[in-house]
């Protein structure tokens, strides 16, 4: 039996076939002592430990960013604290100061989806944002006070307009804005119920209004009759209701671009049943 550290050449040569497949680490030790003497095992051990892979940290990031907080016409408020902001498996959440400035420490390089919540002001996310090390700064974020205004539905009617057929919904605010609005935002959700509602799966097609004065409560909203008889189908029954909404963040589509998820949007209206032609 050998003495020195130096293996006969035919356990070299079934070593090196033994490895070559890639074996795990303690099934190339297993091979290596098998084949080895015993005089020279301990002197391969440092061949075996060095198999073992090493780990890499994965990289983290500070997450930053501002929040702007106005009430539903677009006024901006005087103070932007005390909206809460979390981020997908992380534990640490965080919380915007007067200025709207928030930090998240340690948060780990890749995508994740970033929340913001407060009282009265509804929820926002930003889908799939990339976080990169050492240091991201998200977009603004502007969050609206939820209106408490109702948009009401006064008729709907097939009309046409500059050569094309639409479903127009006209109704009227349960009450005027402010004096300080600038803005009205209305929304009109078709659905195939009379459940209708805001949330990403409770319609199927939308349209919505913007009265740039401010100073509008009434609102007329157009739906092209060819997206209705597409969507639904001739002959089918549509349902419509509309909705106040703050112009902060009210919508965002999902990280597909599917149909949006509505927040920061005042009481339901009525609901109106449509024959589509």
């Amino acid at each position: 039996m050998p003495r020195d550290c130096a293996p006969p050449a035919q356990f070299v040569t079934r070593l090196a076939r033994e490895t070559s497949m890639e074996l795990p680490c303690k099934r190339a030790a297993r091979a290596l002592m098998n084949i080895v003497p015993c005089g020279i095992a301990l002197c391969a051990m440092p061949l075996i430990t060095s198999c073992h892979d090493s780990v890499s940290p994965v990289p983290v990031s500070t997450l930053s960013g501002t929040v702007v907080l106005q009430d539903p016409w677009t006024t901006r408020l005087d103070s932007f604290a005390g909206v809460s902001v979390a981020v997908d498996g992380v534990p640490k959440t965080a919380t915007t100061d007067a200025a709207g400035a928030w930090h998240i420490d340690s948060v780990p390089a890749g995508k994740h989806n970033v929340t913001f919540s407060k009282a009265t002001f509804g929820t926002v996310r930003l889908n799939n944002q990339a976080v990169n090390s050492p240091a991201t700064v998200v977009p603004i974020v502007t969050m609206g006070i939820t209106p408490w205004q109702q948009a009401v539905i006064d008729s709907i009617y097939l009309a046409t307009r500059s050569g094309k057929d639409y479903y127009v919904v006209d109704g009227h605010l349960s009450a005027i804005p402010g004096a300080n609005a600038r803005l009205v935002y209305t929304v009109a959700l078709f659905g195939t119920s009379a459940a209708v509602s805001p949330d990403a799966g409770g319609f199927e097609t939308e349209a919505d209004l913007v009265s740039p004065n401010g100073l509008s409560s009434t609102f007329s909203i157009p739906l092209p009759a060819s997206v209705a008889q597409k969507t639904f189908g001739s002959g089918a029954q549509m349902f419509v209701t509309t909705y106040v909404s703050a112009m902060g963040c009210t919508c965002y589509a999902n990280e597909l671009g599917e149909k949006p998820y509505f927040s920061n949007i005042g009481p339901r209206g009525n609901v109106v049943q449509v024959s589509i032609k």
